[in-house]
Parts: C-alpha cells; sequence; structure tokens
C-alpha cells in the first residue's frame, strides 16, 4: 500500500504524501501495519486476554466498549480502539477488533473484498496513530469523517475515481 503497489494510480508517492497532508504520521502508519498480530480465535474466544495481539474478534469480544460498537452500529467492519484499558495491556496505540461485516462483502462492487478490507485496516490503523474520524469531516460527525477518511485511503492510495461507496461493503 504505503510502497505504491496498492496505488493502481502508477503515482507511488502519492498515496505517503496525500496522508501526509493530512497529518498522518506514514512512518507510525507503515510500521503498526506491520506489527499487527491476529490473535487466534480459538485461543481465547471471549478476547480477555491479551497478549501480543492487535487485532481481535469484534463479535465475540467481552470488551465493554466492543460491546457498545456491536449494539449501537452493527454495520461496522472493523473499529480501533486506543487509551484506558488496552495501553494497560503494553499497546499504547490502541487494537483493532474485525466484526463480521469484515469478512461479508458484495462481490458485485467495484472494489473487490480484499481491497475492501485493506482499506479498512488502513482506516483502523490511521486511528491507531492518533487521528478520529472527525479529523476528516470536522463538524459533520463521526460517520461523515469515517467516510471521508476512506475516500482519502481510495483517492489517494489505490484509485482517484472511487470512493467509500464503492468499499465491497457499505458502513
Amino acid at each position: 500500500m504505503l510502497n505504491g503497489r496498492f496505488n493502481q494510480g502508477g503515482d507511488k508517492g502519492r498515496c505517503s504524501s496525500e496522508l501526509s497532508k493530512k497529518g498522518i504520521d506514514v512512518r507510525t502508519l507503515g510500521t503498526l501495519l506491520l506489527t499487527l498480530g491476529i490473535k487466534p480465535e480459538a485461543s481465547d474466544p471471549r478476547g480477555l486476554t491479551h497478549g501480543v495481539w492487535r487485532i481481535f474478534n469484534g463479535e465475540t469480544s467481552d470488551f465493554i466498549r466492543i460491546k457498545g460498537l456491536r449494539d449501537s452500529r452493527p454495520g461496522v467492519p472493523a473499529a480501533a480502539v486506543s487509551g484506558g484499558q488496552f495501553a494497560a495491556h503494553g499497546n499504547p496505540a490502541g487494537d483493532i477488533f474485525v466484526m463480521p461485516r469484515f469478512f461479508e462483502g458484495n462481490t458485485a462492487r467495484r472494489i473487490g473484498l480484499s481491497i475492501s478490507q485493506a482499506i479498512v485496516m488502513m482506516h483502523e490503523v490511521i486511528h491507531l496513530t492518533g487521528k478520529g474520524d472527525e479529523e476528516f469531516a470536522p463538524g459533520k460527525g463521526q460517520d461523515a469523517g469515517s467516510r471521508a477518511l476512506s475516500d482519502l485511503i481510495i483517492k489517494s492510495c489505490y484509485n482517484g475515481t472511487l470512493d467509500s461507496s464503492d468499499l465491497a461493503f457499505n458502513f
């Protein structure tokens, strides 16, 4: 993604350049993307043991913030959480919880499932660098900010003619 292979537009530096213009620390983003560890569900289905893992099953996790998200925003494919109890586990940047929607893509969409998943992971890792959704659409709320962040990733790092409405899943 950040090395240009993800960008279909051919401009290898565009992704890093455009993200940097929005105040995203591209080096930290790259490091976090490379060091995410996916926790095997069988090892702890309720997601209560942290360890070295950074990606968890959001459907089965018993973390209060994730349970609330499942109820309040059932269509989101993933969520990043940071601070509080997560920092106490040695991961000050936070963690990512993937929801069932992450695996349920519409293959007829213009951006296929695997690329949509990569875009969502990048979106969530940007949150781990300290950027909230609202920063990408000030005064318009979290949903508009989330779409604006996904649009930034898609247009800068994948294809300048597409946007978040072209993802394999709507959120």
